[in-house]
């Protein structure tokens, strides 16, 4: 703040200029990313609103943009005070304005994430980030966990009248294929090269190149496959059983979007097909 006038000999006695200085304050906005399956590529959008009350009490668009990594931000030229904003998992920017100014931010939901926010280091929500003054220095930090899924396939072997199992169906083995893809092509990049198959054996066969898994159940047995990306597909094939008198099991397929995020219990979906005796 300025102060002008004019001092001449009209002024008696002692005269004092009060000048008041407010230093201006920094927001700076970071973000993180954690999970298996989160991506180092991906730009996480965010919208920063800012406004400047003036001396009537209203809204005024009086911000001079300042901030470093401005290449960051997709509009550094706004002139309504609102800021597109992309990060990827350990970059930030940090804007530079006056005192008091008003600030709400805002990031873009995604479905395979959850978000966590601290401001200045501790647990905050997203009401903590909107239409808030700022007065002091702040460091808000956006950490986004990418989920996980599961997927676990059952045999269970019954006879006709579903009563239990028919002679000599408890041993016998029954030959598996479970594909996995995403977004109708072939295999996410997520899994490629690595073995989702939990606790496999030696009869197991394993392209996890592909994502082609091919294994043998008796009754009651399981497989489980974990972690897996949120919105992978699945497809569960099983070897015609017709000529050793079983009804054929049609294939399943699905979409695996119901998680839990890593650390916690799993989300589990499972797909228990059944051969029937003749």
């Amino acid at each position: 703040t300025s102060y002008t006038g004019i001092a001449d000999d009209s002024m008696s006695g002692d005269t004092t200029l009060a000048f008041t200085n407010t230093a201006k304050k920094t927001l700076k906005v970071s973000k993180a990313i954690l999970g298996d399956f989160a991506d180092p590529t991906k730009e996480f959008a965010f919208t920063l609103k800012l406004t400047k009350e003036d001396a009537a009490g209203g809204d005024a668009s009086q911000l001079y943009l300042v901030c470093d990594n401005v290449e960051n931000v997709l509009n550094p030229d706004s002139t309504d005070g609102i800021y597109n904003i992309a990060l990827k998992g350990g970059e930030d920017v940090t804007f530079t304005l006056p005192h008091d100014t008003k600030y709400t931010l805002t990031e873009a939901d995604y479905a395979a994430y959850v978000t966590t926010l601290k401001v200045d280091g501790a647990n905050a929500a997203a009401a903590d980030v909107q239409q808030k003054l700022l007065k002091e220095n702040k460091d808000i930090a956006f950490l986004n966990t990418a989920k996980v899924t599961e997927l676990i396939v059952g045999k269970n072997v019954r006879n006709q009248e579903n009563t239990g199992l028919g002679t000599g169906n408890e041993n016998k083995e029954f030959a598996f294929t479970v594909t996995f893809t995403k977004n109708g092509g072939f295999i996410p990049e997520e899994i490629a090269g690595l073995n989702r198959l939990v606790g496999n054996t030696s009869t197991d066969t394993v392209n996890s190149t592909s994502a082609v898994y091919q294994f043998n159940l008796k009754h009651g047995e399981t497989k489980q496959f974990y972690p897996l990306p949120y919105d992978v597909d699945y497809k569960i094939e099983e070897v015609d059983y017709t000529a050793h008198g079983y009804v054929k099991v049609d294939d399943v397929t699905g979409n695996l979007t119901d998680n839990k995020t890593p650390f916690e219990d799993k989300g589990n979906t499972g797909i228990f097909t059944a051969s029937d005796t003749k």
